[in-house]
This record gives structure tokens, C-alpha cells and sequence, in this order.
């Protein structure tokens, strides 16, 4: 286990992260904040505009979204939206492995469910099972299909209301009032209202948020240490907290020398021949004399 992750999880309430302590109000395993996110990656392009215009197009975008969204699902028959239906058909599938036992009360909605070694306990009657996913999630478990598969009853006769086909109509009722042009705009004989004044600030305007408050990226590679830099020392004044290229220092003894112009060149430069006397000629070079030893001793020389 790694520490910092648990010191860092710690540091967060349970009921954030941790899936036995959810709430099971929300019906939802899953808490994210995936809709903002894209909503802001699409009005990324907007943000940048006169307010008027960016308004104008945000709510553009938003009216062509819902339009889209209420008309795609406007010839479905079934009870639940598809792509929970996709997800309980998953768990029908997965209930084949497991036996239903009817604990014999009154209602007959009590079961102990078994795929040995492992046993839950489904009640039908209050939409509750021990592995709490039903709860969660508002669709019936694998061990919830097959209880219900025991009395011949259908699944999605038992999924929570929010996710049927009536909650998505339901959620997409309302709409987005299509406003006219500024020409057709009523006329009036007040003053126009005028945008304050704006003091631009230095540098490049950002168009990202600030992710300094968010929770450190995962390091992609557990093996690989971030690189690390020293101080900086200058090499010119060997002073740390700067490079040679940007030393004030460096640069002003570079501009001494052009501050002080012509003046710091003497008056009398020596221009005519020096009155020194003439150098004695030099004595000819001559090389050794190589002597050449006489192999035989009987011939002279």
C-alpha cells in the first residue's frame, strides 16, 4: 500500500471516495464532475468573447443540446433508458450463477441468495439486497434478477423511478425561448447603458482554470523520478539567483567602456617613428658541420 495515498485519502472525508460509506439517496455509485467538465471544454471558444456574445452563444449551444437530447429517445418503448437497460442486462446475465432460497415469511419477499461460499439476502418487498448495489445504483442486482427470476417477475418493474424513460422526458420538458436580434429589439428613449470601464492587465489573458486546488496527478511512472534542478549560480559574479545572460553586473561593465566614449582614448597617440637607434644587423646563421666517421681505418680520409 502506498502511504501517501492513504495519508492523502485521510485527509477526505469517507463518503467521497469510499463506496461503503455513499449515500444511497442519489442512486448513483458514481460521483464525478464529468458534466461541467465537458460543458466547459464546449464554451471554451465562447469565454473569450464580448459578454454579449459569448451569452448569446452559450445559450445557442444549450437550446441545440436539449433539442437534440429530447428528440433522440422520442420512439423508445421500454421502461428504463438504454443505457441502464444495457447495464441490467448485464446483471441478468451474470444471475445464472446463482440460486434463489425463499426464506418462507409472509410477504415471500425475503430470499438468501448462494453461489457458494458466498450467500446474500434480497428483499424484494423493500428494494434492498446486503451487497447494497440495488441501493446505490437503483437497479437490481445479480442477486436481486435472480430472486425475481424465481417468482417470475420482471427486472425492470423494479429499477428505481429516476431512471426510467418518464424521468428523462421528464428532465428534458422545458426549453430554451428563442430570442430575436438586437434590430428587433423594443425601441425607448433612455440612455444606452454603457459597459464599465475595462483596464486590461499585463501579459497574455488565460484561458484555462486555475488547477492549483485540485488533487495531485497520479505519476504515470512509479519508477521514473521527477527531474530536479540546483540553484542557479552565475558564472560572471558567481552570485546565485541568476544565469550569466540575465547578470546586471555583466552588463554594466559591457557598457562602461561605451559610456566613456573617446575620452578614455589618449590625446597623443604615438604616430611618427621612434628615436631610438637602429638595431646592429643580425650575424649570418650557419649550420654545423656534420662529420662523417671513416668506416675503414685503412682508407684515408
Amino acid at each position: 500500500m502506498n502511504p501517501h495515498a492513504c495519508e492523502y485519502l485521510r485527509r477526505i472525508e469517507p463518503c467521497q471516495w469510499s463506496r461503503s460509506h455513499f449515500s444511497e439517496w442519489p442512486k448513483s455509485d458514481n460521483i464525478t464532475n464529468n458534466n461541467a467538465e465537458v460543458f466547459n471544454g464546449c464554451i471554451k471558444k465562447m469565454r473569450g468573447k464580448p459578454i454579449i456574445t459569448m451569452l448569446e452563444e452559450i445559450r445557442c449551444y444549450i437550446m441545440r443540446i436539449l433539442a437534440r437530447n429530447k428528440k433522440a429517445l422520442v420512439g423508445y418503448m421500454g421502461r428504463i433508458t438504454p443505457v441502464q437497460q444495457s447495464r441490467l442486462e448485464v446483471e441478468k446475465r451474470y444471475s445464472n450463477h446463482w440460486r434463489p432460497f425463499p426464506t418462507g415469511d409472509l410477504a415471500g419477499n425475503i430470499f438468501e441468495v448462494q453461489c457458494l461460499p458466498i450467500k446474500v439476502s434480497v428483499d424484494l418487498g423493500k428494494k434492498t439486497c446486503s451487497c447494497r448495489f440495488w441501493q446505490l445504483n437503483g437497479l437490481p442486482c445479480r442477486h436481486a434478477c435472480a430472486a425475481l427470476a424465481y417468482q417470475n417477475r420482471r427486472p425492470e418493474e423494479y429499477a428505481n423511478n429516476w431512471l426510467t424513460i418518464g424521468a428523462y422526458n421528464k428532465t428534458y420538458e422545458f426549453l430554451v425561448q428563442a430570442v430575436p436580434s438586437k434590430e428587433f429589439w423594443e425601441k425607448h428613449g433612455y440612455a444606452n447603458i454603457l459597459p464599465p470601464a475595462y483596464k486590461r492587465p499585463s501579459g497574455r489573458p488565460t484561458v484555462k482554470r486555475n488547477k492549483r486546488n485540485d488533487a495531485p496527478e497520479p505519476q504515470p511512472d512509479p519508477h521514473r523520478v521527477k527531474r530536479k534542478y540546483g540553484q542557479i549560480v552565475c558564472q560572471y559574479c558567481l552570485i546565485a539567483g541568476h544565469n550569466s545572460r540575465t547578470c546586471q553586473k555583466k552588463k554594466d561593465d559591457m557598457a562602461a567602456p561605451k559610456e566613456a566614449g573617446p575620452a578614455a582614448v589618449p590625446d597623443a597617440a604615438p604616430t611618427a617613428v621612434l628615436d631610438a637607434a637602429p638595431a646592429a644587423p643580425a650575424a649570418p646563421v650557419t649550420a654545423p658541420s656534420m662529420v662523417i666517421p671513416n668506416p675503414d681505418p685503412l682508407i684515408p680520409p
